[in-house]
């Protein structure tokens, strides 16, 4: 993929060639910045997690650090090849490879450390490779049949096979816009906890200063069965307005859950 965006061939990519009338990645400021399918060692059996992202960010600095010229001075550093280079998690261990980004994923690997302690970097993958402001600025609302194949193969397939080989076994992601996702791609919705539904973990749910009722945050665990009895496990959250993780306050809470997924 990203060796025909340097050379400029696209034709047959499942996310671009099927947008319309000039839609959201179509966009000549997001074609010109690299593509991101995956960040991070697929094999490392240390990692703390995999997680799920809808697609890579857009910020006015982008182009400088991964438009073309930047690209081809970094990738012949690593043989010209974009695994060699994703697997050293570059957003985790080079802080001056793309700055704001470094500082935002940061930020969940934080969290994922808080939750699984001390573990080597998560496996990250985009369902969506392309750059854009946001999901709804990339204009994707039903996966086209192609966009489906693409992600069940390169992305669904070895997010499960490295959950595998993680420390939490699990693939996590954050953002409301995944409830209906995971549904279009086949997936069971087993289990939700949120304000008022979580008499199943016995940590007692952070409370709002102000309200004194339940923070909004929400929780909600998908599977899907492949191969016999195998199942694929998803921690789904997400929080009014935002795709940040949970506060603090939230930390037994979460480890409740986990541990409630892992035997069901």
């Amino acid at each position: 993929m990203v060796s025909n965006w340097m050379n400029g061939s696209l034709t047959n990519d499942p996310f671009l060639s099927t947008q319309k009338n000039n839609r959201g990645l179509l966009k000549s400021d997001y074609i010109d910045l690299m593509p991101e399918p995956f960040w991070g060692n697929p094999n490392d059996s240390n990692k703390v997690a995999v997680m799920l992202n809808l697609n890579p960010g857009f910020g006015n600095q982008d182009k400088r650090y991964i438009g073309k010229q930047a690209v081809s001075r970094v990738l012949p550093n690593f043989q010209n090849s974009y695994s060699t280079f994703a697997q050293t998690s570059p957003y985790f261990t080079n802080h001056s490879f793309h700055p704001c980004a470094t500082d935002w994923w940061n930020k969940r690997y934080d969290w994922l450390k808080s939750l699984f302690g001390s573990a080597s970097f998560p496996f990250v993958l985009e369902l969506c490779p392309w750059h854009s402001h946001n999901w709804s600025e990339a204009r994707i609302d039903i996966f086209t049949p192609q966009q489906k194949q693409y992600i069940e193969t390169y992305v669904i397939d070895p997010a499960w096979k490295a959950a595998q080989r993680s420390v939490s076994h699990l693939i996590i992601s954050i953002g409301e816009k995944y409830v209906d996702i995971y549904q279009d791609l086949g997936f069971t919705l087993e289990k939700e906890w949120g304000p008022g539904q979580h008499s199943s973990i016995k940590s007692p749910w952070p409370q709002s200063n102000k309200t004194k009722k339940d923070k909004n945050v929400h929780f909600l665990y998908f599977s899907k069965c492949i191969e016999g009895e195998q199942k694929i496990k998803v921690l789904s959250i997400w929080l009014w307005g935002s795709n940040k993780t949970p506060c603090a306050d939230f930390l037994n809470v979460e480890k409740d859950i986990i541990a409630w997924i892992a035997t069901h």
